[in-house]
């Protein structure tokens, strides 16, 4: 993605076991579902799983997802029509 991960906002997070790890933030441009949008993005090295992208608020908050795995199918709709269409 070219972004330098620990140039950005300082924050900190608590994983799934109470660790609390550095995460740094920045602002992402997303081109989504035919949309495209600006999404903070939280990256951190102190993850150990593999990959260090962390991100929920401002990517899921744009839309509605549905897991129809009996279909073996992803529905995703809209939530925020202020995102622009591509």
């Amino acid at each position: 993605m070219g972004i330098n991960i620990n140039m950005e906002r300082q924050s900190w997070l608590m994983i799934g076991d109470g660790t609390k790890i550095t995460v740094y933030v920045h602002k992402v441009r997303i081109k989504f579902a035919g949309r495209k949008f600006i999404a903070e993005i939280a990256f951190s090295d102190d993850l150990k799983i593999g990959m260090n992208l962390i991100g929920q608020r401002s990517f899921f908050d744009n839309f509605t997802f549905c897991f129809k795995t009996w279909k073996q199918e992803l529905e995703v709709t809209l939530k925020s029509p202020s995102i622009s269409p591509l």
